[in-house]
């Protein structure tokens, strides 16, 4: 219904009840330019594993970022009791779930856009992540 009349978001809202639609933003293939500020050393650790991570994708040029089209808190599943969308190892297809992002109080599903393997997932369950931040690499 959102697609066919081209809505962005839906919201339904009774005494009791809440429901808010959105339709999840195209995730940007490339970052022109990314600014980092480090506050504390949990941050500046996270940078320097970012860094090493960055050398490593340097030398496989044939794997496809799946990158963090919003900044936010990734799952990895629905719920905590739930199994992972993904693993390593996992084969997925166009527009299969790969984790989800919690923005604002609303959970954004990150679907893929390319067919493939699941080579490395670079971030762990509930880690806050920024826009363009990768998160998996797919062959």
């Amino acid at each position: 219904m959102m697609t066919e009349n081209h809505w962005q978001s839906v919201k339904i809202s009774t005494e009791d009840f809440q429901l808010r639609l959105a339709r999840k933003p195209k995730i940007k293939k490339e970052i022109k330019k990314e600014i980092k500020f480090e506050k504390n050393t949990e941050t500046l650790k996270e940078s320097s594993k970012e860094s090493s991570k960055e050398s490593s994708k340097e030398s496989s040029k044939q794997l496809i970022e799946v990158k963090a089209p919003m900044t936010g808190t990734y799952y990895a599943a629905a719920s905590p009791s739930a199994p992972p969308f993904v693993q390593v190892g996992s084969y997925v297809k166009v527009g299969q779930t790969l984790c989800i992002i919690e923005a604002m109080k609303l959970m954004n599903t990150i679907e893929s856009e390319h067919e493939g393997q699941i080579v490395e997932i670079l971030v762990s369950n509930a880690q806050m992540v920024r826009a363009g931040q990768v998160l998996m690499l797919i062959s």
